[in-house]
C-alpha cells in the first residue's frame, strides 16, 4: 500500500511540481486527505485507495481544489471514477471468497479419496469384532446371574450396618451434647479472664494519665513565667493567662494534654517565623487566623504541614504576608481541606513556592489569579500529588530548571493562564487541559511550539473562545491537532 508521502510524491508529478519544491505540501496533503475521505465515504475498498489504480482520482481531486484555491468540488468524470473503483471494490472479495472456496473443495476432494481407501480395512475390522462381541454378550449373561445373587448378599448386609449406624448416631449424639457443656465452661472462663485482663489494663492507663497530668502541671507552673517573660523581651504583650497574639490559635487546636506545654513553648519562642507552626498536627480540625497578626514574620514554611485532620482555616484573608519569602509547603498534606482562599496573599517578596498546594486530595479548585510571582524562583511540586483544577497561573522569566520540576503540575486537570504567558514546564496527568480563551490563533501557536517535550504523549486540550475557533481555517486547524493536541471550544 502506499503512504501518504508516496501519494503526495505523485500527485507533484502529476502536476509537474519539483519534487524537491516542498514549500506547498502541507496545502497538498490536506486536499490529498480531503480526496481520499470521499473516496472512503463512497465505498471505495482502502486497499484499492492506497494503490496506483487510485492515483488517477487524487489527482484530479488534488487539481481541482489547487485551481480553485482550495474549494474541494467533485466533477461528474471524477463521480464517475469512483463510482467504478466502487464497484470494484465490491467484486475483489466476492473473487477472493470464489478463490478460497475453490482451494477448500480441492482438499476435500482429497480427504475424501483417502477416506475411501480407508473403510475397507475398517469393514474387515468390523466383522472381527462382530464375533468377539457375539462372544462377550454370552459372558455377560453369565455374568450377569452371579452379579444378582451378589447383589442379595449386599441388600442383606446394608440392612445390619443400617442398624449400627443408628446406633453409632445416637452414641455421638451424646457426645457432641457433653462436648457443648463443656465448650460453654471454657468459654465463660475465657470471658471472665479477659474481663479481668481488661480491669487491670484500665488500672494501669489510668494511673498512667494521672503520672503524666502531673508531670505537665509541675512543668507548666514552673515554666509558665519564663514563656512570659520571654514574650515580653521579643516584644509580645503579655498578659497573665495566655499570649494574646496566639489566643486565637490555640483556642481552636485539640492536642494531648501531654504535649500542650512543650507545643506552646516552640511556638510563641519562634519569634521571626511560625515555620512548621501546625506541623504535622493530626487532630486540629479548625484554626483561627483572624486575631493573629502575622506581619513581623519572614517565614511560613510548613505552617499547615501534615494537618490531615484540618478542615477550614479562618482569617485567611486578615493575614498580612508583605514581609514573606517563603511559603514552602505551606498547606502541604492537608487531605481533608477542601478549600483554601488566598486571594489577599501579598506575595511580592516570596521566593519559594515549593510544594506549596502538594497533595491537597479533596481540593477541586484553586485560584491564584492575584499572585505576584515576580521574585519567586521556587515552584517545585507546587501542586504535586493533587487532582484540582488551577486558575490564574504565571511564570517569571527567572524560573530556571532548578525551579520547575516534573512535579511542579503533578496530576492537575487543568491550566487557566493569569495572562497570554508560555509554560515552560511539565505535567504527569493523563489528561491536562490548558483554558487559552484570551489568545489568537498566532498566540495559541507561538505558546505550544514552546512547550515542553515532556508532556508528548498524554491527552492534551486546548480551549479557545468560540469566536477564536470558528475563525481557524481547516489548515490552521489540522497544524495544531498534528502536533497532538485535541482543540475544543467554550
Amino acid at each position: 500500500m502506499l503512504t501518504i508521502d508516496n501519494i503526495l510524491t505523485k500527485v507533484k508529478s502529476a502536476m509537474t511540481i519539483d519534487a524537491t519544491n516542498t514549500y506547498s505540501d502541507d496545502t497538498l496533503k490536506v486536499y490529498i486527505l480531503d480526496a481520499i475521505d470521499y473516496m472512503d465515504n463512497a465505498g471505495v475498498a482502502e486497499s484499492l485507495i492506497y494503490s496506483d489504480k487510485a492515483m488517477g482520482v487524487i489527482s484530479m481531486c488534488v487539481i481541482d481544489a489547487w485551481q480553485l484555491g482550495g474549494n474541494f468540488t467533485v466533477s461528474p468524470r471524477i463521480q464517475q471514477r469512483v463510482k467504478q473503483l466502487s464497484m470494484k471494490s465490491e467484486i475483489i472479495p466476492l473473487e477472493t471468497q470464489l478463490k478460497e472456496t475453490q482451494k477448500q473443495l480441492v482438499t476435500a476432494n482429497a480427504e475424501l479419496l483417502i477416506l475411501t481407501n480407508q473403510i475397507a480395512p475398517l469393514n474387515a475390522q468390523l466383522n472381527i469384532l462382530t464375533t468377539s462381541k457375539l462372544a462377550l454378550d454370552a459372558q455377560l449373561i453369565a455374568n450377569s446371574l452371579e452379579i444378582n445373587n451378589l447383589n442379595s448378599q449386599k441388600t442383606s448386609l446394608n440392612a445390619q450396618l443400617n442398624i449400627l449406624n443408628q446406633q453409632k448416631s445416637a452414641l455421638e449424639a451424646q457426645i457432641l451434647a457433653n462436648n457443648n457443656d463443656i465448650n460453654n465452661l471454657l468459654n465463660q472462663i475465657s470471658a471472665t479472664n479477659v474481663y479481668i485482663n481488661d480491669l487491670n489494663n484500665q488500672i494501669i492507663t489510668l494511673n498512667s494519665n494521672i503520672s503524666s497530668l502531673n508531670d505537665a502541671l509541675i512543668a507548666y507552673n514552673s515554666n509558665f513565667e519564663a514563656i512570659r517573660t520571654s514574650i515580653t523581651n521579643k516584644g509580645i504583650n503579655a498578659m497573665s493567662t495566655q499570649p494574646a497574639g496566639l489566643s486565637a490559635l490555640i483556642d481552636t487546636i485539640e492536642v494531648p494534654v501531654t504535649s500542650s506545654v512543650s507545643r506552646i513553648t516552640i511556638e510563641i519562642n519562634r519569634i521571626g517565623n511560625v515555620n512548621g507552626a501546625f506541623y504535622n498536627n493530626n487532630t486540629v480540625t479548625k484554626v483561627d487566623l483572624s486575631k493573629f497578626d502575622l506581619t513581623p514574620y519572614t517565614y511560613l514554611l510548613g505552617m499547615f504541614w501534615g494537618c490531615v485532620e484540618l478542615l477550614s482555616i479562618v482569617g485567611l484573608d486578615k493575614m498580612n504576608t508583605q514581609n514573606v519569602t517563603s511559603m514552602k509547603e505551606m498547606f502541604y498534606s492537608c487531605t481533608k481541606l477542601k478549600s483554601v482562599d488566598v486571594s489577599h496573599f501579598n506575595t511580592s517578596k516570596v521566593t519559594n513556592m515549593n510544594a506549596m498546594f502538594g497533595s491537597l486530595y479533596v481540593m477541586t479548585f484553586l485560584d491564584v489569579s492575584s499572585f505576584d510571582m515576580t521574585k519567586v524562583l521556587d515552584i517545585g511540586y507546587m501542586f504535586a500529588f493533587s487532582t484540582y483544577k488551577v486558575v490564574g497561573f504565571s511564570l517569571n522569566s527567572d524560573i530556571q530548571s532548578t525551579g520547575i520540576n516534573a512535579n511542579t503540575f503533578g496530576t492537575i486537570t487543568g491550566l487557566l493562564f493569569k495572562t497570554g504567558g508560555t509554560l515552560g514546564g511539565y505535567s504527569t496527568a493523563p489528561s491536562l487541559t490548558f483554558y487559552i480563551k484570551n489568545l489568537n490563533y498566532q498566540a495559541a501557536l507561538d505558546m505550544f511550539n514552546s512547550i515542553s517535550a515532556n508532556i508528548s504523549g498524554r491527552t492534551r486540550i486546548i480551549v479557545l473562545s468560540t469566536a477564536t475557533y470558528n475563525s481557524l481555517s481547516n489548515i490552521e486547524k489540522a497544524i495544531l491537532t498534528n502536533k497532538g493536541y485535541s482543540l475544543s471550544y467554550e
